[in-house]
């Protein structure tokens, strides 16, 4: 048999070293093979690879570069110089690479599925669907495919399509817990509380220990003693020394639920405080900083500014905007009007939040939002609101839909710039009572958002500034703002929601006495509490935890008698 020539068999060697993980040997291999041929192709691509190794990236680039140089239609090349980019998060690069691989091979999967994630950390979510059903047509059988046109469809708030690519998934994956989990919160949302504990415990089945399972599971049900077996079990995962920071907080916001199922409050809040405890120190809340932005945003969002763009925006009256702080009953509301049949519930859209984000870049300004508002010509308005009503469109898939609502409850910082945009849109905003609104922010762990919440003084400074806030939009918009209370609501359904549909000058719809019968998906921490009657136990749930709320008191009095504590930064 005829011997492999040596240039081969060293790069055989070199192969096989970097697969060990010895990249100095590998690094001497490779240099003798390009001191004797130094256009070796192979040689050169694994370089490339010791220096993605190594976190070299521009260097595994420049290789990638020169091998593309003498092989532009290498499909190959493109697609891994791609991945050096987007490693680098180098997007709108990785996505002209990955365009250019496809170009040459559209039936390569590996690509596909790049540009679905790529497009989607962009931001362009119609592509990244469009990549990600490519994958899924190339490879019906492909998990992979499945997830990442399930999280497109999500970012892009089209859940129920997410949640079928999600089910598919976890079918083509049986024993991946993390596909597990993705299906049964798409069913929680659907309102399925069966087959979404069905997954959950499946997940349990493949990782015992995983521990936003179990606080998933301590969501859906109710615990009437602590003798329940489960209360043993989370405390041993919690008592266990090799649990993460992460872990802990899911055990802990459960074990606060079932503590407070069980009407054992002091054992609760000590559970509810170490959690936020945990997820306080991934923060960095500063109450000054906040004060701040509202001060940044009366000042901006002046009469005189929207007098002087009267003529500006569009007059779409289908944006239907429901903000308030979170917990404050937001969902409650969008579920009740999205069961009227003019009415298209689609729930809390990134749109705003993204286009303040990328509002100075759009108008070329070098000053931040909001200051940067005040160079918008109306034509660059009408551009933006434009964009935000073609996606309502794709959303409620183009059905004559009277309104489309909004449920982002931050977005009663963005009231200004809605104004702007929509001059003729309604907003409902949501009222609770402080107390009960920050316990209830303060008992859910929400992965990673609502700095302010995981401090009770931060709770309610920033509560203190929220209000100042709308006191703000109600003098500037007042017949748009339709005020509506959480407790008004509870004690009177019916008249509240008259009035609601008064405001938008909507008939009476009996199926809005019903919402909780409505199999629409809500992705919300209120998932659970709108497929159900409405309920008045929520109203006064402070009175349980009164002697632990001092500092609460003291940041809703913040900054106006410089009360003392916790104002960090």
């Amino acid at each position: 048999m005829k011997k492999p020539p040596r240039v081969a068999q060293q790069l055989d060697r070199a192969r096989a070293l970097l697969q060990a993980g010895k990249l100095p040997e590998a690094v001497t291999l490779l240099r003798a093979v390009l001191s004797k041929k130094p256009g070796n192709a192979g040689a050169q691509e694994l370089m490339a690879d010791v220096a993605v190794r190594n976190r070299d990236l521009p260097a595994a680039a420049a290789i990638l570069q020169n091998l593309l140089a003498a092989n532009p239609d290498n499909h190959l090349y493109h697609t891994r110089l791609a991945v050096v980019y987007a490693l680098q998060a180098l997007f709108p690069q990785a996505a002209a690479e990955l365009r250019r691989a496809l170009a040459l091979k559209p039936d390569y999967l590996p690509a596909q599925l790049d540009l679905c994630k790529v497009t989607r950390e962009m931001g362009h979510l119609d592509e990244s669907i469009r990549a990600g059903l490519a994958a899924v047509q190339l490879d019906p059988d492909d998990a992979r495919a499945h997830t990442g046109v399930a999280l497109s469809f999500e970012r892009f708030g089209l859940h129920r399509q997410a949640h079928e690519h999600y089910c598919r998934a976890a079918e083509l994956s049986p024993d991946d817990p993390r596909r597990q989990f993705a299906c049964g919160f798409g069913y929680l949302g659907a309102g399925d509380k069966d087959m979404a504990k069905h997954y959950f415990q499946r997940v349990l089945e493949l990782s015992p220990d995983d521990a936003q399972a179990h606080w998933m599971l301590a969501r859906l049900q109710r615990y009437a003693s602590t003798e329940h077996a489960d209360f043993q079990r989370l405390q041993q995962l919690l008592d266990d020394p090799s649990a993460s920071d992460d872990d802990r907080s899911y055990l802990h916001f459960a074990l606060g639920k079932m503590y407070e199922d069980c009407e054992r409050y002091d054992e609760a809040f000590s559970h509810y405080a170490a959690g936020n405890s945990l997820e306080n120190s991934k923060h960095h809340y500063r109450p000054h900083a906040w004060h701040e932005r509202v001060d940044a945003l009366i000042d901006t969002f002046s009469a005189d500014l929207l007098a002087s763009l009267s003529g500006a925006g569009n007059s779409s009256r289908k944006p239907l905007f429901i903000v308030g702080m979170p917990r404050s009953g937001t969902s409650l509301v969008e579920q009740i009007l999205a069961s009227h049949p003019q009415i298209y519930g689609a729930g809390e859209l990134s749109w705003l939040v993204k286009t303040e984000h990328d509002l100075p870049a759009f108008l070329h300004s070098e000053r931040d939002y909001p200051a940067c508002v005040g160079e918008m010509q109306a034509a660059q308005i009408d551009v933006v609101a434009g964009k935000y009503l073609d996606y309502l469109d794709v959303l409620a898939e183009h059905r004559p839909y009277t309104y489309v609502s909004d449920k982002m409850p931050g977005n009663y910082e963005r009231i200004g710039l809605i104004a702007l945009l929509f001059p003729q849109a309604r907003i409902i905003h949501c009222r609770r009572d402080p107390l009960d609104n920050a316990v209830s922010q303060f008992s859910l762990l929400f992965q990673g958002a609502l700095d302010y919440s995981h401090d009770l003084f931060h709770l309610g400074a920033h509560y203190a500034g929220y209000e100042r806030l709308m006191t703000h939009w109600r003098n500037l918009i007042p017949e748009r703002i339709l005020d509506i209370s959480y407790e008004a609501m509870v004690a009177d359904h019916e008249g509240e929601t008259r009035r609601m549909l008064d405001f938008l000058e909507l008939p009476w719809d009996p199926d809005c006495l019903s919402f909780f019968e409505s199999r629409r998906t809500v992705r919300t921490s209120s998932d659970l509490q709108v497929r159900t009657p409405i309920y008045a136990s929520a109203i006064g749930r402070w009175k349980h935890y009164e002697k632990y709320l001092e500092p609460l008191h003291r940041g809703l009095r913040w900054p106006d008698d410089n009360a003392e504590g916790a104002v960090s930064g």
